[in-house]
């Protein structure tokens, strides 16, 4: 085996295989500084591509700090070699040392403002460490450097929609759509986030047009359900019931488009007390989705089980106060959880980050690698998590996580949080499960969600998960019933704020606020006063649907 000094004196093997004899000695117990120093005279004289194809494959073999090190002598003799920065820049955010990767990464793009791989690369990195606005405002001066383009701007835009900043995004559709583009895809995005921010009239005219601009109605088929989201229909001659009746029976589209049409048609027939139409639709549009979404009661209640025979995990001793309270605003799907984080969310100390995926895919990765126990992962998830709670725009005391599958999960919520609140909201199981059965859901883990017997097993797991959360987790957990809420909303809301802690604030009278967003099938109705009709509405069905009164309420 070559020694340390041998490095100077020898020929530079190829690249895969210098960076396998660096990692044998680096194992062998050679200090690694001492490696590195005796390589970089050599790797000097070495062309630049061949530098990056070192670099690459002390890369691939695990060995960013090499890499880093070997980048960094490098770029010193050539700074404005954009491909040598890039490179640098990755290798110290895969070492770690973010704040060195910002710095070049934003050096490199002071040269070179249209650099759209630098520029992903650090976006990427900022909203990664929970820098949402700092990563959205990358992705906007990248655009602005680089111009027009109908592909570039819809990489953009779902950028900025995956960050859920949906004011900005809009803001982009519309500066495209003023340049002249008509492509229907940013017609669509348009549409999308005209609806998410309430801008329901802007939203219906840029989903029509994108319509009858071509839009591929297979690729987006969720047209369908956001146009008929942006209203409650009144009118039995509405032009939209036409629309979504020939679209559910046009044989020319693939089932997820028919099914999406009918879940609409379905929707506007229900707004019209259309109950027998309405319940032939939802029928339809359920017999459509359920082959293209599998789910399994048993593999559920397995689920279930696990949790109820596990001991909770210990909180961690070292999380301490994070000078904010996190509310995790869950129950199941249609309870009223967009209902409750939208009127919490107008009181100015509270942020309303809306449903959140970060807790389940921590859940996710604790279980995998057997960490859940264990407190300095506990302290690392928890601290991850803050960080994507608190971001980098205006600071709040309390932060709404309003994923409602978040129950699932309530035990790690425990551990990884102490100082969480847990709002439960419950709903008449028959109410509940009809409106559950009434949508189409964009996430696999609603999968029960298109057959009777599946949301019933699925609702009674949850029972079950929330009576032994509440007897054994040390977090307190406050129950929320809709009818209550929509009865006395202003006594149901004081209790709240009790709960929580909350300043006084009147939140009915409270506007929601500048830009607010809601991101759920529930965007019309949680953006309306709080009203009653939603109450008992699983009796007109009741004799249309076998079994929805056999349900427990």
């Amino acid at each position: 085996m070559s020694t340390p000094a041998s490095f100077a004196l020898e020929p530079l093997l190829p690249p895969a295989e210098l960076a396998a004899q660096f990692e044998q000695q680096r194992r062998a117990g050679t200090d690694p500084s001492e490696l590195v120093r005796t390589l970089l005279p050599r790797m000097r004289v070495e062309p630049r591509n061949s530098k990056l194809a070192y670099a690459r494959a002390f890369l691939d073999a695990g060995l960013a700090g090499v890499m880093a090190a070997l980048l960094q002598d490098a770029v010193l003799f050539a700074p404005n070699d954009a491909e040598l920065v890039y490179w640098l820049g990755n290798a110290y955010r895969m070492c770690g040392a973010h704040d060195s990767a910002e710095q070049v990464f934003r050096n490199s793009l002071q040269n070179n403002p249209g650099d759209e791989r630098t520029a992903q690369a650090l976006a990427y990195m900022l909203r990664d460490a929970g820098r949402l606005d700092a990563a959205c405002q990358v992705i906007l001066r990248l655009g602005e450097a680089r111009g027009g383009g109908v592909e570039a701007a819809l990489r953009d835009i779902r950028f900025l929609h995956g960050c859920r900043r949906f004011s900005e995004a809009a803001a982009l559709c519309e500066r495209e759509l003023a340049r002249g583009t008509t492509d229907p895809r940013l017609l669509f995005l348009a549409g999308e986030m005209a609806m998410t921010l309430g801008r329901f009239d802007l939203a219906r005219e840029r989903l029509l047009a994108a319509i009858s601009g071509g839009l591929d109605l297979n690729a987006w088929s969720g047209i369908w359900l956001f146009l008929a989201a942006c209203q409650r229909y009144a009118d039995g001659a509405h032009p939209d019931l036409e629309r979504f009746r020939s679209a559910m029976q046009d044989s020319r589209l693939g089932e997820a488009s028919r099914a999406a049409a009918a879940f609409a048609y379905g929707k506007a027939c229900d707004d019209l007390h259309r109950f027998e139409e309405a319940a032939r639709a939802f029928d339809q549009a359920n017999a459509l989705a359920r082959p293209r979404h599998p789910w399994s009661a048993e593999q559920w209640n397995q689920f279930v089980d696990a949790c109820l025979s596990r001991p909770s995990p210990s909180p961690s001793p070292a999380t301490g106060d994070s000078g904010i309270v996190p509310v995790f605003v869950v129950g199941l799907p249609r309870s009223g959880t967009t209902l409750v984080a939208e009127l919490l969310g107008r009181h100015p100390q509270v942020c309303n980050r809306g449903e959140r995926a970060w807790l389940p895919f921590l859940n996710q990765q604790l279980a995998s690698g057997a960490a859940g126990n264990n407190p300095a992962a506990l302290r690392m998830a928890a601290a991850t998590y803050l960080a994507q709670l608190r971001q980098d725009d205006a600071p709040a005391r309390w932060y709404i996580d309003k994923n409602p599958l978040n129950f699932r999960h309530l035990d790690l919520i425990a551990a990884m949080l102490p100082g969480a609140r847990v709002i439960h909201c419950r709903r008449d199981r028959r109410d509940t499960a009809l409106s559950i059965w009434m949508q189409h859901f964009a996430h696999q883990d609603n999968n029960y969600a298109y057959a009777w017997d599946d949301i019933a097993a699925f609702a009674a797991g949850e029972e079950r998960l929330m009576q032994h959360w509440k007897r054994t987790l040390p977090v307190p957990i406050l129950t929320v019933d809709y009818e209550k809420l929509a009865q006395d909303p202003a006594q149901s809301l004081r209790e709240l704020a009790a709960f929580l802690g909350l300043p006084e604030q009147d939140l009915l009278a409270t506007p929601s606020k500048e830009n607010s967003a809601i991101a759920t099938s529930s965007v019309w109705q949680a953006r309306q006063p709080v009203y009653r009709s939603s109450v008992g509405r699983w009796q007109p069905y009741a004799p249309l649907i076998p079994g929805l009164a056999a349900l427990n309420s």
